[in-house]
């Protein structure tokens, strides 16, 4: 009878340990795919913020075996920004997300920001590419309950947000990957790159900080104060990350519509414009698409 007392003492002492044992293992911060091996990991996980957007890291630290650098950069909606993979033993080999058109061939699915709790989880998948050549990654995991640091957002941003509103076909949020301002001393060119392929070009006559808040009316065609055309990105999407605008790679749409100047200020040094958009576009003549009451916002030191 003892005997059998403390056998069965033993295995609940074993199972108990095994309890503990399991709870003391960290949970799992992200898991990935890549060149057919599979990667879990307990940390190696961080995040910033990024003003309206998270910069997230997946490193080779502490001996995780597992050989690569991954950087997504991401909004708070989950729109692709821009990918990074670096092969640390193949040569340390970057690739990157194409430039014009990153969401084409890289996708967040599942995406959950609790901006309470400042957390994000979400699964990815895509391919990257290494810049001219024919050589490509795909990669693909999810990442768990990640803590993001949290930044001061720096006053230098210069993006539209809205919805370009088809009349047949589904609805396309405009998220501004990133954004150019190239002035000389008869123009001044704006420029908004969208995660999509999109191009928006505002053109003025002098630097937008110096208009009147009020409501000016544009076409694409017109030599009014104010323009702005539309382009679609219709190039390669492998062999064009590094900067290079090429005219014949973008399908342009003529324009009609409207820009409110709502707000002009200076803040240390920077000249901050704020407004709303209303754009009707057309192919060929014929009206095929709409944006209502998009924002924008320009920063710039002119």
């Amino acid at each position: 009878m003892k005997t059998s007392t403390l056998f069965i003492i033993l295995c609940l002492f074993i199972i108990s340990c095994n309890k503990n044992s399991d709870l003391d293992s960290p949970p799992t911060k992200a898991e990935l795919n890549i060149k057919s091996s599979n990667f879990i990991l307990k940390d190696n996980v961080s995040a910033n913020e990024d003003c309206d957007n998270i910069s997230l890291t997946i490193g080779d630290v502490n001996g995780s075996k597992f050989d690569y650098n991954l950087a997504l950069n991401f909004s708070k909606k989950g729109d692709i920004n821009t990918v990074t993979l670096i092969d640390i033993k193949d040569k340390s080999k970057n690739y990157k997300s194409p430039l014009f058109n990153p969401k084409k061939s890289f996708k967040l699915d599942s995406f959950k920001y609790d901006s309470l709790s400042n957390i994000v989880s979400f699964h990815f998948e895509g391919t990257v590419f290494l810049p001219y050549t024919n050589d490509s990654l795909s990669v693909k995991g999810y990442v768990n309950n990640i803590d993001i640091k949290q930044r001061r957002c720096s006053d230098i941003q210069t993006k539209i947000n809205g919805v370009l509103y088809p009349l047949e076909g589904t609805d396309r949020n405009i998220y501004t990957s990133f954004s150019t301002i190239v002035s000389s001393s008869e123009a001044y060119h704006y420029s908004f790159y969208t995660n999509d392929g999109l191009r928006f070009l505002l053109k003025t006559n002098a630097a937008l900080s110096s208009f009147a808040a009020g409501k000016y009316a544009f076409d694409s065609e017109g030599l009014d104060k104010i323009n702005i055309s539309l382009e679609e990105y219709k190039g390669l999407s492998d062999k064009n990350y590094f900067f290079q605008y090429k005219p014949n790679e973008w399908k342009s749409f003529q324009t009609k519509g409207e820009l409110e100047i709502k707000n002009q200020i200076t803040s240390d040094g920077v000249k901050i414009t704020t407004g709303n958009l209303k754009i009707s576009i057309y192919n060929n003549q014929n009206i095929f698409a709409n944006i209502d009451n998009a924002s924008f916002i320009i920063s710039s030191y002119f």
